[in-house]
């Protein structure tokens, strides 16, 4: 069983097995109490038939067995108005929208970066040494064509980057803990290029 890691006040992960065409990269949730003492959850692991469930547009077109009740935009939800300010990282195919939870100086996203020391799996390492992400933080270079105007995700990068964030919760590898602020202005600055 899946267990809760506190990494800030009011916020807590859960690591979780996951594969993607053979590769171990694992996932993660994010579990927020917010101010009004309800709990959001960022990328669920598990089916919470409760809850209200937001998503990219795209998605909601893309996976109608799924009861969306929200749009993800710029704009906050009213449950979670005061608690988290979202971002949707335009330019890219992903459509990923990310969070800033200003309380514990915590941004939360899925696919922004990836963070991997290396991987005991060969797939995976192979995968991490090809791409160019072992023992780097930043977006494998076949994915980059995700972004298909960087401008535009450029400008979502630099608006993401004015956030005073210290920590970063990603999906996929390790926690970013240290020098979060750096590590993702460094990993997204193939962007300008």
């Amino acid at each position: 069983m899946p267990q809760l890691q506190q990494i800030a006040d009011n916020i807590w992960t859960v690591a979780a097995q996951h594969a993607f065409l053979g590769m171990h990269l694992g996932t993660r949730m994010t579990v927020v109490r917010l101010a009004s003492g309800g709990l959001w959850l960022h990328s669920p692991v598990a089916a919470y038939p409760n809850a209200t469930l937001h998503g990219p547009h795209a998605l909601r077109r893309k996976r109608k067995d799924l009861p969306f009740s929200a749009d993800l935009s710029d704009t906050p939800h009213p449950d979670w108005l005061n608690d988290l300010a979202p971002l949707v990282i335009r330019g890219c195919l992903l459509q990923e929208t990310v969070f800033f939870h200003q309380r514990s100086r915590t941004l939360i996203a899925s696919d922004l970066v990836e963070n991997f020391k290396t991987s005991p799996h060969w797939l995976t390492r192979m995968y991490l040494k090809v791409c160019g992400l072992e023992g780097k933080i930043t977006w494998g270079g076949p994915y980059r064509l995700l972004y298909r105007n960087r401008q535009a995700a450029r400008a979502c990068i630099d608006r993401l980057l004015e956030w005073p964030f210290e920590r970063v919760v990603i999906a996929h590898g390790d926690l970013i803990l240290r020098d979060a602020h750096l590590s993702i202005e460094r990993g997204m600055a193939w962007l300008k290029a």
